[in-house]
């Protein structure tokens, strides 16, 4: 696979930009639809996909790394100096970051995680409901109008047309 002519899936992708390196931890997990190699990169637009018996590790331009469980969707959307954002499309993601609050961003289908320096586990199913766990410092689950502000060692759960709900 050329690393210059990443992918065709939704739309072509962007050449050239910012590339984020990827391992394949387990199994066959897929770069634009297509297998990818023991460590490769992601350029903006580009997705990594597991199936059932797949893993990945997504490195985070230097802020730390996420983990792409089996059976999920990811997708590069932006990597500039102070902001850094994929989109969960469905599925789980392991995310370890440090960096500055509100610099790495997960958009998932009902809200926006936003990192304020920590470590969470981050599940979306395919209706876009969800299910944030924090380990380590605090994430804010940010949505149309509603803000959810959920603190190390606590579950928050998100759903479809309501947004974030209460810290548990």
């Amino acid at each position: 696979r050329n690393s210059d002519t990443l992918g065709l899936t939704d739309n072509i992708v962007e050449v050239g930009g910012p590339k984020w390196m990827v391992t394949s931890i387990k199994g066959s997990p897929l770069i634009n639809n297509m297998v990818m190699k023991a460590i490769d990169s992601l350029g903006i637009g580009g997705y990594v996909t597991t199936d059932d018996s797949s893993k990945a590790e997504l490195y985070v331009a230097g802020l730390g790394s996420v983990i792409i469980e089996p059976n999920s969707k990811v997708k590069l959307i932006k990597s500039t100096e102070g902001e850094h954002r994929i989109q969960l499309d469905y599925g789980s993601i392991d995310a370890n970051i440090n960096a500055k609050p509100r610099t790495f961003f997960v958009d998932a289908p009902t809200v926006t995680a936003v990192d304020l320096g920590c470590s969470y586990k981050f599940s979306v199913d395919k209706a876009g409901d969800g299910l944030l766990y924090v380990r380590t410092g605090k994430v804010s689950l940010e949505s149309a109008g509603r803000e959810s502000v959920v603190p190390e060692g606590k579950f928050c759960v998100t759903k479809q047309d309501i947004g974030p709900g209460t810290p548990f």
